[in-house]
């Protein structure tokens, strides 16, 4: 790594992915982060990205892209089951990581990847970037002002059908850490996780497995140390309809998250409601999550606060996963 203090943060690029035009690519034309190269497993590939996205350099593996030295850090949108292995390289290059989530296939690989970052005081960051929109703020400081009394119970959903083309079959292969689980029940999860601020205990999980060997479906139920239950669901099994929706029923009343992991492309939504009557009912759209995200990336790099999908979190989030895949007999 070759940066100056004051000067834009620079990115490598580790994969041709679809989620990084919205994970790296816009945001970073909004903040004035340089995108600085690509590279891909198919060099054409890489090269039609980086035409296509206005990179102004592809290098021709992974490995030669890590080695230059006109970058800062790199963005991993790689397969979970790839994420070790390229994030310990990056950082042995000594170059920061936000890689998508979840961020690897187990609680150890996460610990594995957490110690190496701090070990050369390195920003690693798991891309759940919808806590840092202004909506999840929100939702935490109705939290935290009491507003619906005692935390009773708390659901997550995120369903949807896969998204066409040849990047589905990756969410279909077990052995690249496909299924409902890695690819959306992660995010009820760390709602979940987040919302309660607490780790909870998994009561019950059962699965739908498809024909490719992979979860379909997973339905999850949680304890949390304060008494409070929850529920976290997701499915990407043929029909399912597009959810992303989070609740927390209090003690005096009831908050539900409408499109919480995207507000800026759904419209975001949050109701409180007593029996009686609606207490408020606020919208959001603004920047996208992964807007906010990047510039908080760029701030922790930059000696900024801690972020909440770096360290412990992100060990603890695969902890809770790995005991859902036990319970559900995955």
């Amino acid at each position: 790594m070759n940066t100056t203090e004051g000067q834009p943060l620079r990115f490598g690029l580790l994969g041709a992915a679809r989620i990084a035009r919205a994970g790296l690519i816009e945001p970073a034309r909004r903040l004035d982060v340089h995108v600085v190269a690509v590279a891909a497993r198919d060099s054409e590939r890489a090269k039609a990205f980086a035409d296509a996205h206005q990179i102004g350099s592809v290098s021709p593996s992974y490995a030669e892209l890590l080695e230059r030295d006109d970058l800062d850090a790199v963005y991993i949108p790689l397969p979970a089951a790839l994420r070790l292995e390229w994030t310990m390289r990056a950082l042995d290059h000594s170059l920061h990581v936000l890689a998508e989530k979840p961020i690897a296939m187990d609680a150890g690989q996460a610990r594995e990847m957490v110690d190496e970052a701090e070990a050369h005081g390195l920003i690693l960051a798991e891309g759940f970037h919808y806590v840092f929109h202004p909506m999840f703020a929100r939702a935490l400081e109705l939290l935290d002002e009491g507003v619906l009394g005692e935390i009773e119970h708390l659901e997550a959903t995120f369903d949807g059908a896969l998204p066409s083309g040849p990047e589905s079959a990756i969410y279909l292969d077990p052995s690249l850490g496909g299924g409902s689980l890695l690819h959306q029940g992660c995010y009820a999860l760390h709602a979940l996780r987040s919302l309660a601020r607490a780790e909870p205990e998994v009561v019950r999980a059962t699965a739908t497995i498809g024909e490719t060997d992979v979860d379909e479906s997973i339905d999850v139920d949680l304890l949390f140390p304060t008494g409070a239950t929850a529920r976290a669901k997701s499915s990407f099994a043929p029909g399912a309809q597009f959810l992303m929706q989070a609740t927390v029923r209090g003690s005096g009343a009831v908050m539900q998250l409408d499109n919480f992991i995207g507000p800026h492309a759904l419209g975001g939504r949050i109701h409180v409601a007593t029996p009686n009557h609606t207490v408020l009912d606020e919208t959001f759209e603004g920047e996208t999550t992964y807007t906010y995200q990047l510039r908080a990336f760029c701030d922790a790099v930059g000696g900024g606060p801690e972020l909440p999908v770096q360290g412990s979190g992100a060990v603890a989030n695969m902890i809770l996963i790995d005991k859902v895949r036990v319970a559900a007999g995955l």
